[in-house]
């Protein structure tokens, strides 16, 4: 490993290379709690990136700082800590898969409520057109039958008049029965 300090990981974690360790660290954890996804809001993926370069960082100084001296512990130390960070990431994927199911279940709802509204709304258009499919029908076939009165009525009228003008002419072309005279004598 190299001796040369990794000055721009100090910057990054807002440290220089004078502090002890753990002021680095509770540097570190306090940016770390700041940038985490779980805790920022909106750009989440802006968070995400920000946390690797704070690991990152966070790693290169504790590497620089253990060279040399690396113990059994601090070995142990990195592999927990790498291992918390793996869990961390598969947790936060679990989370994010389980919102994203969340969603589609939802959208999916939704879908199915539209579509159930819609069909309601169909079916209560059809309902009308046809009850003002029937209310013409039937207003046609009232039209129908006062017409067909109307016309009956006419025709009576019509036989009765010309019944009677038969009648009447008949009496006038009818020679007029003779008048008899009674002679009384």
């Amino acid at each position: 490993m190299s001796r040369s300090v990794p000055t721009a990981a100090y910057a990054i974690l807002g440290v220089s290379p004078q502090d002890d360790f753990k002021t680095i660290r509770k540097a570190w954890l306090k940016l770390v709690r700041r940038y985490h996804p779980d805790v920022v809001r909106g750009d989440v993926e802006g968070a995400t990136r920000k946390l690797a370069t704070l690991n990152d960082a966070y790693d290169k100084v504790r590497a620089h700082r253990a060279e040399g001296k690396t113990t059994a512990d601090d070995t142990l130390e990195r592999h927990r800590q790498e291992a918390a960070r793996r869990a961390e990431a598969a947790r936060r994927a679990e989370a994010d898969r389980r919102e994203e199911e969340r969603r589609q279940q939802e959208a999916a709802r939704r879908e199915e409520e539209q579509r159930r509204k819609d069909a309601a709304r169909r079916a209560e258009a059809a309902k009308q057109a046809e009850a003002a499919r029937q209310a013409e029908a039937a207003r046609k076939a009232e039209a129908l039958r006062q017409a067909e009165a109307a016309r009956r009525a006419a025709a009576r009228k019509t036989a009765f008049t010309v019944a009677g003008r038969f009648e009447h002419a008949r009496r006038i072309m009818e020679p007029a029965p003779e008048k008899r005279t009674l002679l009384v004598a």
